[in-house]
């Protein structure tokens, strides 16, 4: 299904959600960083569509983005 479209419908009603980010899909170095900082460390980075989570990474700094 539709990741971020669900994501938004629970957001819209009020479920508590883990603390994230929407990022375009294409991010600056600055952009990974400033939304780190937000959402504090560590980070699972991932695509929003397709891969079944393949790809997948954990950020445990900015350094490591």
């Amino acid at each position: 299904g539709d990741k971020l479209a669900a994501k938004r419908a629970m957001a819209a009603a009020g479920v508590p959600l883990v603390p994230g980010a929407e990022l375009a899909e294409e991010v600056t170095a600055a952009e990974l960083r400033d939304a780190g900082d937000r959402v504090g460390y560590p980070l699972l980075v991932k695509a929003a569509a397709g891969g079944g989570g393949r790809g997948m990474k954990v950020a445990q700094a900015p350094d490591q983005l």
